[in-house]
């Protein structure tokens, strides 16, 4: 597999794994909300929620710009492109 196949593979990847982090963090926001025994403290179970999907769907556009990038890039820039994944993935 190719440098560029495994780019593609572990972005595709992440992007997944980060729409279900987002999806499971709605429906725990909600599920918090629900519960929540005044309107302030769902006032605040909301907006930390609302901030971690924020950060989750930022991530998720980026890694999208990020494949396509990587999808038109020739071999040349796999190197470069690698780097950069592997620092911004950790």
């Amino acid at each position: 597999m190719s440098t560029k196949d495994k780019l593609i593979k572990n972005l595709e990847s992440q992007i997944t794994a980060w729409e279900k982090e987002a999806e499971a963090k709605q429906a725990e926001a909600e599920k918090k909300q629900a519960r929540a025994e005044n309107e302030k403290a769902g006032a605040a179970l909301k907006e930390e929620f609302t901030e971690k999907i924020r950060s989750l769907q930022s991530d998720i556009e980026a890694a999208k710009e990020k494949l396509k990038e990587i999808k038109s890039a020739g071999e040349d820039r796999m190197a470069d492109l690698k780097r950069q994944v592997s620092d911004w993935l950790g």
